[in-house]
């Protein structure tokens, strides 16, 4: 598994985290690294570049959210973060989803894509109609059954 990588951007309406690689394995010295980058108002992780997921990396992330005193976002959900995510609803912590990765398949040729969608947009609507495919112009579809794959935007049921 990839190490974890991380850039940050920092404005006045506070800090951009651009996360890379997995999280997995000890994410102590990165997570206290980030920490230490905190800024307010707004948190704003850009998830698209999360490559893997092991289980011993969630409570970590889980403990990184819930130590973080300000508003977070999650942008740009990756693939592996969103089948994280409608497993364990915890790993979205108080965040808000922005935006986030859905995998297609060209019903044609078979060649696979992603391609990013608003989560404010993807909310209670109907599928979007996907761009043709760029090898052979045949129609894509969601690799998972598009409700199926928004499990993660809705509040879990409580016991």
């Amino acid at each position: 598994m990839s190490r974890l990588r991380f850039t940050t951007t920092s404005s006045a309406a506070g800090v951009r985290i651009a996360l890379a690689g997995g999280l997995a394995g000890d994410l102590t010295a990165p997570f206290q690294k980030i920490a230490a980058a905190v800024r307010g108002p707004k948190v704003v992780f850009d998830l698209g570049g999360v490559e893997q997921i092991a289980s011993d990396g969630v409570p970590q992330w889980v403990a990184l959210l819930r130590a973080i005193p300000h508003p977070i976002e999650l942008d740009g959900c990756s693939v592996a973060f969103v089948d994280y995510a409608n497993m364990i609803a915890a790993i979205l912590g108080k965040a808000s989803v922005a935006s986030f990765a859905v995998p297609l398949v060209c019903k044609g040729c078979g060649k696979e894509a992603e391609t990013v969608v608003a989560a404010a947009a993807a909310r209670g609507a109907a599928e979007p109609a996907w761009d043709a495919c760029t090898a052979c112009g045949a129609a894509q579809v969601p690799e998972i059954e598009w409700g199926d794959y928004l499990s993660f935007l809705r509040p879990a049921k409580k016991a």
